[in-house]
């Protein structure tokens, strides 16, 4: 069973296309802004900040934590809250993955370790995306980026919430989603799991539910806003305000989820960078203030998760243990 800790269903390729997909953005940032003056502004950060930043990120990890438990307790699985916890946490190990839904992870260990079906905990993962985005779709809104040429971007992110929301919370849409997957022979097989999941997923995204949930997720995401926010001002532009900062920074990752690269990787740096530049910070320190903090979120993120998996990976191991005990003794 340790084995799919380390080596679950094409998560480890993903995980590790992402880390290159990101050294080469990295590299080509570096270059645009010039590596000395790069250095130089990085050089002049305020670093005595970087725990705050750090700190915020977390507790932004800990507030989606009680979403994601909310969830499974609403599909009526009692996981104890520490091992839910574990999951949850070694589930941002794979933030680097399109949308992040490689952090379907999660749904694997609860079935490693809890015996939960995977097509009955997979929506929550799901859905807990789709109230991130609408979160971040709010805080974009709220910094003064709703009536701007970010307003397309924005509309693709509604839109994609509406789309899916409405094929998971309407009867009709999901059954005939099943009928015409049960035409192809290949994927037939699969079609009453998938029938499973849209279940279990119509019951989040009932209005009490996902309401709940996307409220919860506004300060979640506001606290990365806050720790972005403290890196610009590090770097001695913090008068451009903690809400247009909070605008920025929800923004780009609007477009970075939308995008579908791993982590966003590229098109939320480029929108950071950008909208730094566009707002009158040069472009070394937007560029500086875009590393910092995509190291102190997603790569921090995935650097957590890491660190999560191997209390769970000794657990898996103690459960396979004890399930061999148990088969020997019968």
């Amino acid at each position: 069973m340790a084995d799919a800790i380390r080596h679950p269903p094409n998560f480890l390729g993903r995980a590790v296309v992402g880390v290159v997909f990101g050294a080469l953005v990295y590299a080509a940032l570096a270059f645009v802004a010039d590596y000395g003056r790069l250095r130089g502004a990085l050089y002049g950060l305020s670093w005595h900040i970087v725990p705050a930043v750090l700190g915020l990120a977390s507790l932004n990890y800990l507030i989606r934590f009680e979403k994601w438990h909310y969830f499974l307790r609403h599909l009526g699985f009692r996981v104890p809250r520490k091992g839910s916890l574990l999951v949850f946490m070694a589930g941002l190990v794979m933030s680097i993955t399109p949308g992040k839904m490689g952090e379907v992870l999660k749904s694997f260990l609860l079935k490693r370790l809890y015996g939960a079906p995977v097509s009955m905990t997979a929506p929550a993962v799901v859905v807990e995306r789709l109230t991130d985005l609408v979160a971040l779709m709010v805080l974009a809104a709220a910094g003064g980026y709703a009536l701007t040429g970010a307003t397309a971007a924005l509309a693709i992110g509604v839109g994609l919430v509406a789309g899916i929301v409405s094929i998971l919370s309407i009867d009709r849409l999901s059954s005939l989603l099943v009928r015409q997957i049960t035409r192809f022979k290949r994927l037939a097989p699969g079609a009453l799991k998938l029938d499973q999941s849209l279940k279990a997923a119509r019951a989040l995204v009932k209005p009490r539910p996902l309401l709940l949930t996307s409220l919860l997720s506004v300060p979640a995401w506001f606290c990365e806003c806050v720790g972005f926010w403290l890196i610009v001002a590090g770097l001695g532009y913090g008068a451009l305000g903690l809400g247009k900062l909070t605008g920025i920074y929800a923004l780009a990752a609007v477009i970075g989820a939308v995008s579908m690269l791993p982590g966003g990787l590229g098109a939320t740096e480029l929108t950071v960078a950008g909208l730094l530049s566009a707002s009158g910070v040069p472009r070394s320190e937007a560029v500086a203030a875009t590393l910092v903090v995509r190291a102190a979120t997603l790569w921090y993120a995935v650097a957590v998760g890491g660190v999560f998996l191997f209390p769970l990976r000794h657990a898996m191991k103690r459960s396979a243990s004890i399930a061999a005990e148990e088969g020997g003794a019968s």
